[in-house]
């Protein structure tokens, strides 16, 4: 079945200054073909479906098909990044130093190995401040580092551990919080699908099919004309929340995005009821999206209304 160019229900709805919620479908098209730091035409996509007024419904005829519903029985967006808690103690700044000099100065020709380590040993202890510290802490420091090599061999000794038995102090492990990546947004939306008559039906019909066809992958042949050997990527979706013909100008915007989960219940009212062609007289329609590519600061340069993303 061919995707119909756009699909509405209720009817209607886009008319006038009403709210709406309206699914784009495009080609997949994988990341880094435009050089852009997000890894994604994000530029094109603003253009697609803009925030701005006059640029909200332009380039619309480049999607294979549009989906128009009504608002989902849910809106509610959030935004998260990954920070976590990390520790880095002056032995251990001391430590990737010393490692460097450790692979100098350990030889294989050289007999007398145990001097060379030691000599490492002091040597790290400088670089860790140790000319400062009591002589008795500085040979437990080394008696930590030896337990370190005996743990390479299948021993277990603590070297915090080791100093707070022996001077009752552990080191500073300087704790702070650590930015470490971002993550990837997840929408999730319900809609109540209720058909009034044979046209909404009709509508439903393709709606529930589209959304369908377009998130399965696809089955491609490859270049030397084997089939089946690759599969190719499903369809992409660009949700917009929209007002009469133009984005809305308070919602949050979401980026272009994958349809990863998607459940129909036929049987909304609690009991399975159809009209007189089969069509069920109400459903649930969830559908559940996640963003291709993160939110990052300069993708709030475009935007000129509502929250951002």
């Amino acid at each position: 079945m061919a995707l119909s160019k756009t699909l509405q229900y209720p009817t209607n709805i886009a008319s006038g200054n009403n709210d709406y919620f309206m699914v784009g479908i495009f080609n997949y098209e994988p990341p880094n073909r435009t050089g852009s730091q997000s890894g994604r035409d994000t530029k094109s996509l603003s253009e697609i479906f803009s925030t701005s007024r006059s640029k909200s419904t332009r380039n619309l005829k480049r999607s294979l098909s549009n989906i128009i519903l009504p608002m989902p029985d849910n809106v509610s967006d959030s935004n998260a990044v990954t920070w976590d808690s990390d520790s880095l103690n002056s032995f251990q700044v001391a430590g990737v130093k010393a490692a460097e000099d450790l692979i100098s100065a350990f030889k294989l020709e050289n007999k007398n190995k145990k001097a060379d380590v030691a000599a490492v040993a002091d040597k790290f202890l400088r670089g860790a401040g140790g000319a400062a510290i009591d002589p008795s802490i500085r040979d437990v420091v080394k008696k930590a580092l030896i337990g370190q090599a005996i743990n390479v061999v299948g021993g277990n000794i603590d070297a915090q551990s080791l100093i707070s038995r022996t001077t009752g102090q552990v080191l500073n492990p300087n704790l702070e919080l650590l930015f470490k990546g971002v993550i990837l947004r997840e929408f999730n939306y319900s809609f109540t699908l209720t058909p009034r008559d044979a046209n909404e039906s009709s509508q439903i019909l393709q709606i529930i099919s589209t959304f369908k066809k377009s998130m399965a992958a696809k089955i491609t042949a490859s270049s030397g004309g084997g089939q089946g050997i690759f599969i190719k990527a499903p369809d992409v979706f660009q949700p917009v929340f929209m007002q009469g013909s133009r984005a809305h100008p308070f919602l949050y915007s979401i980026k272009q995005s994958a349809l990863v989960g998607m459940n129909v219940n036929y049987v909304g009212t609690g009991s399975y009821a159809t009209y007189g062609d089969g069509t069920p007289v109400k459903m649930q329609m969830q559908l559940r999206f996640r963003e291709l590519s993160p939110v990052y600061n300069e993708d709030y340069k475009d935007v000129t209304s509502g929250v951002g993303f």
